[in-house]
């Protein structure tokens, strides 16, 4: 049969290479096509078509075909197969085929690639196919692998034909890139992104900005990155056309848009310093930023409620003194954030305003807050006639810090971390414990000298004896 597969007719028994017809799983040749199938009218649209004279519910093919995909669903789209059920789609209609033998392992399977096997082409299963596909040592694409004489691992067209000449610049690459070089490519897709970026702008100024930002981005970051990075930076640009004809001072910027936005997008900000001479004011930046935190600090408080009130109060009556350059914005936040604290403390406790318990509580959990707290407090006493007196109980400061500590204690004693009840983490926790002494990250510590029960260390040229850390055994 001249190499061609060969299959049987399901009427006849007849080998054929070719079927005549189709119909519903069983094939026909040309001599029981034309006996079985006769001329008549189709049953849905009434249009002449060959039918089997035994069925006589048949419809055309074009009516066979028509409707949605059994499977998916799918409306519009190419039909793949015929099914005894209906059609389905390309896509589905895999999941209908009769499973087939990989030619290497044996193996049934629905789904068969076909790979060139010495001279042959044969059809294999998924598996058996990657086993001969990996990535070309020449131009780096995915796919069946032959080893060359000097035992790279390449392609068929870059065995075969080694380097040719890029259609795009004529420079020389491997010839299973196909027929543009890697460079070409990438900026021929930069080029297509950009062109279809700038056509989202009504305003042809910053249509034009978006392009010029565009060509900077390119020579700076080379064509790979700026094709894949391009459309990151688009909404930058149309944030500045909701509010401004053309790139603006970087005070309107930072004003609008905040620190936070523009810290989004450092490129552009980088490029309207570099192209545009935007001049970027780093007092600015820092004001601007501290008034966001304050206003998110306002906004942590219940809206409406008296605390909210009190806050801003407060809040003005700082910035007057701000105006008067008095003070920085961010002694301003740093003033703000107990006073929040203390009235959210205040809140929780049942009470609209703060009052000398809840000044306490609030105490001995931040009592390095007293010096912050101390003009919120003045502010109470003169504006809401508050009196509250600014007092820590060391004691139970000293007790709560070392309750806290303790538990830290037993958990690092459950952990089994510490093998010899020597390490750094049992040595910070001791030296605040029985020394009160904070030990910072930065702080050396050497000379470890241990003896029976315990043993001695340096830190910062000072020794401290410390107790080992023995592990629960109950844990």
């Amino acid at each position: 049969m001249n190499g061609k597969a060969v299959s049987y007719c399901d009427e006849c028994g007849r080998c054929i290479t070719k079927a005549s017809r189709v119909y519903k799983g069983a094939r026909y040749c040309a001599t029981c096509y034309a006996r079985t199938f006769k001329h008549r009218r189709c049953p849905l649209c009434g249009e002449m078509a060959r039918l089997p004279k035994f069925d006589q519910a048949a419809v055309c093919k074009k009516c066979e075909t028509k409707g949605p995909c059994i499977r998916c669903g799918k409306v519009e789209y190419k039909v793949g197969k015929v099914t005894p059920y209906g059609p389905v789609c390309k896509s589905c209609s895999v999941h209908f085929r009769a499973p087939r033998t990989c030619a290497l392992c044996g193996a049934l399977s629905k789904y068969l690639i076909t790979i060139e096997l010495g001279s042959k082409r044969v059809k294999v299963c998924n598996r058996c196919g990657r086993k001969a596909h990996g990535v070309c040592q020449a131009c780096h694409r995915y796919r069946p692998l032959f080893t060359a004489p000097d035992g790279l691992l390449l392609c068929k067209h870059c065995l075969e034909k080694g380097e040719i000449t890029c259609h795009t610049c004529g420079k020389l690459m491997p010839a299973g890139r196909g027929t543009q070089c890697d460079e070409c490519y990438w900026t021929q897709t930069f080029r297509k992104r950009v062109q279809i970026d700038c056509a989202t702008f009504s305003n042809p100024i910053l249509s034009k900005r978006f392009n010029q930002f565009g060509e900077w981005l390119l020579a700076r970051v080379g064509s790979h990155k700026a094709a894949l990075t391009i459309h990151k930076y688009l909404p930058f640009f149309l944030s500045v056309q909701e509010n401004w004809p053309d790139i603006p001072s970087y005070h309107d910027l930072i004003s609008v848009l905040g620190t936070a936005y523009l810290r989004r997008f450092l490129l552009p900000v980088r490029w309207c310093e570099a192209e545009r001479g935007l001049v970027i004011d780093l007092q600015e930046k820092v004001c601007v930023s501290e008034k966001r935190r304050i206003e998110s600090l306002i906004l942590s408080l219940p809206s409406e409620s008296e605390a909210t009130k009190v806050l801003v109060a407060y809040k003005a009556e700082l910035l007057k003194r701000y105006d008067a350059g008095k003070t920085s914005m961010l002694s301003i936040r740093l003033a703000l954030r107990p006073a929040a604290s203390l009235l959210m403390q205040a809140i929780v406790s049942g009470k609209l305003l703060p009052d000398q318990s809840a000044l306490d509580e609030f105490l001995l959990g931040r009592p390095g807050q007293k010096a912050a707290v101390t003009g919120f407090v003045n502010f109470l006493e003169r504006e809401k006639g508050i009196q509250l007196v600014i007092r820590i109980d060391t004691k139970t400061v000293r007790a709560r810090k070392q309750a806290a500590l303790e538990k830290k204690i037993f958990a690092l004693m459950h952990s089994g971390v510490l093998q010899d009840g020597m390490g750094v983490a049992w040595i910070k926790l001791a030296m605040e414990y029985f020394y009160d002494v904070k030990v910072k990250k930065n702080s050396l510590i050497t000379n470890l000298k241990p003896f029976e029960d315990g043993f001695s260390v340096f830190i910062e040229n000072h020794e401290y004896f410390l107790p080992r850390l023995k592990r629960n055994r109950l844990g």
